[in-house]
């Protein structure tokens, strides 16, 4: 407990610490009079290496101090030192502009802290985050129709391929298969319509969150 409390007050008095120290303040004791947990709200997913926009509302100070919230993540540009939004006017959402190196099922972990140094209750979300390594094959012939697979790791089933000028059942929009298709691999079919290199995207479902783009796909006569 007096290790749990130094690292309280060595957060509490601005100084930054990993993200492993973020995770470890969440098991301090929770006091009465603390501030209540922060809410936080990731996106539905991410990508490696592409920042993502993590919303978080900190908690209230039942004295009606100010708050700050730290948040940190394992593997993350948070990962140490945290985040540390300083000590805020208002209880407004501060977003938290997180970024994964690796792909993977990633816990977001934030805990409230007032002005006198007192920690709220931990809060933690997940975030899954998705590598794009590409698609094969990088290289078709025009009208015919083909099989193509976006390749990457934590791909999610949604996942949905643009490549421009290559119909699917409405133009521009290929449909995935239902069949052969895993966390690595996700194929989809459409008809080229256009000679020449195409930058295509893949999102995580139709509309949805880059994972992926600039990705060069041919196509010849």
């Amino acid at each position: 407990m007096a290790h749990n409390q130094n690292l309280l007050n060595a957060l509490a008095s601005g100084g930054f610490a990993p993200a492993r120290s973020v995770v470890n303040a969440l098991a301090v004791s929770y006091q009465s009079s603390g501030p209540s947990a922060a809410r936080i709200r990731p996106p539905a997913y991410a990508a490696v290496n592409r920042a993502s926009s993590i919303e978080v509302t900190p908690g209230t100070s039942p004295e009606g101090e100010r708050v700050k919230v730290q948040c940190g993540s394992l593997g993350s540009n948070f990962d140490t030192p945290p985040y540390d939004s300083g000590l805020l006017s208002d209880q407004r959402p501060v977003i938290v502009p997180m970024t994964w190196s690796t792909p993977g099922s990633m816990t977001i972990y934030c805990t409230t802290f007032s002005a006198s140094g007192r920690a709220s209750p931990g809060a933690s979300s997940v975030i899954q985050v998705a590598q794009v390594d590409g698609i094969v094959p990088s290289s078709a012939r025009l009208n015919e129709r083909t099989t193509f697979t976006v390749v990457g790791k934590n791909l999610p089933q949604t996942t949905v391929a643009f490549i421009p000028h290559c119909a699917g059942p409405e133009p521009g929009e290929p449909t995935l298969f239902t069949t052969g298709m895993s966390a690595e691999r996700r194929p989809f079919v459409c008809t080229p319509g256009a000679a020449g290199v195409h930058k295509s995207t893949v999102k995580h479902d139709k509309g949805g969150i880059v994972l992926g783009d600039n990705i060069d796909i041919s196509i010849s006569p």
